[in-house]
C-alpha cells in the first residue's frame, strides 16, 4: 500500500507481451498454421501450471512475472485465432455468458492477497470473460443488455484511466489518513479517484488519442514514444537508486566479513 505505483506491473506485462508475441505468432502463421490453436493452447497450458506451481513456491514470481501471467493474454489470443461462424461454439446456449458473469462475479468474493494467488484462481475472471466474448446463442441476451447500460459502458470506456490513477490514489489516501475510520478512507477513494480518473480521461487520453491517432502523427507519436523511453528510463533508475535499499544477501555478507554496516 506505500508505493503509489506499484500497479504498473500489470502495464509492464501486458507490453513484454506486445513485443514477444507478435513476432512469435508471425513465425507460428508462416510455419505451422494449421496448429496454431494447439500451440497456443499448449503455452496457455504451461503458463498456467507454472503459476499454479510458482504460487506455492514463490509467490511473487507468479504474481509479478510475464511467463506465469501469459495464460491470462493467451486465453484472448486463443478467442482470436480461432475460425469464424462455421465452428460450433456458435451454437452454445446463450446462457454460457450469464455464466461468463457469475464467473466474474464470483471471482470477486474468492479472490483476495494471499498465498493462493494467482494459481489457478486467477482462471475464474479469465475464463469468464472468454464465455462472454464466445459468439453464442442470440445476440441480445440478459448479459448484453447489462453491460450495454450507459453507466458500465462509460466505465469501460474510462478503464485505463481509471486504472492509472485509482491505485496512487489508495495509497495516498491511506497512508495521509490512517487513522480514519475504514468507511471515511473509501468514501474519499472513490470521491479522489472519481475525479482524477475522469479529468485523465477527459484531458489527456481522449484528446490524445484524437491527436496521435491520426495517420499524419504516427511519426510523432512513435518520437514521443522514443523520448520519453530515453528521459523515463534513465530518471526511473536514479529515482530507485536514491530511494529504495539494496541490500542483497552478497551485500550483506560483505558487509558482515568487513564489519562495517552500511545504511543509505
Amino acid at each position: 500500500d506505500a508505493q503509489p505505483f506499484l500497479h504498473c506491473w500489470s502495464l509492464s506485462v501486458e507490453e513484454q507481451f506486445y513485443v514477444l508475441f507478435p513476432a512469435a505468432f508471425f513465425i507460428l502463421y508462416r510455419k505451422a498454421n494449421p496448429y496454431r490453436i494447439h500451440v497456443l493452447t499448449g503455452l496457455f497450458v504451461l503458463s498456467l501450471l507454472s503459476s499454479i506451481v510458482l504460487t506455492r513456491v514463490r509467490p511473487e514470481w507468479a504474481f509479478y512475472l510475464l511467463p506465469c501471467r501469459a495464460c491470462e493474454l493467451f486465453a484472448g489470443s486463443i478467442l482470436a485465432t480461432l475460425p469464424g461462424r462455421s465452428m460450433t461454439y456458435t451454437k452454445l446456449p446463450a446462457a454460457i455468458r450469464i455464466i461468463g458473469l457469475a464467473l466474474i462475479g464470483i471471482s470477486f468474493w474468492v479472490t483476495s492477497e494471499g498465498p493462493r494467488f494467482p494459481g489457478y484462481v486467477a482462471m475464474l475472471p479469465v475464463v469468464g470473460t472468454a464465455c462472454l466474448l464466445l459468439p453464442c446463442g442470440k445476440a441480445e441476451g440478459l448479459a448484453e443488455r447489462i453491460l450495454s447500460s450507459g453507466a458500465l459502458v462509460l466505465i469501460g470506456r474510462m478503464s485505463y484511466s481509471i486504472y492509472l490513477c485509482h491505485w496512487p490514489v489508495f495509497s495516498l489516501v491511506d497512508y495521509k489518513f490512517y487513522w480514519q475510520p475504514p468507511l471515511v478512507r473509501l468514501a474519499l477513494k472513490i470521491v479522489v479517484g472519481g475525479i482524477a480518473s475522469a479529468g485523465c480521461f477527459a484531458l489527456i487520453e481522449k484528446p490524445g488519442r484524437i491527436f496521435l491517432n491520426h495517420p499524419g502523427r504516427r511519426g510523432l507519436a512513435f518520437a514521443a514514444l522514443a523520448c520519453s523511453l530515453v528521459i523515463l528510463i534513465p530518471l526511473g533508475i536514479v529515482v530507485r537508486n536514491a530511494n529504495y535499499v539494496n541490500a542483497d544477501l552478497r551485500a550483506i555478507r560483505s558487509a558482515l566479513r568487513s564489519g562495517v554496516f552500511i545504511c543509505r
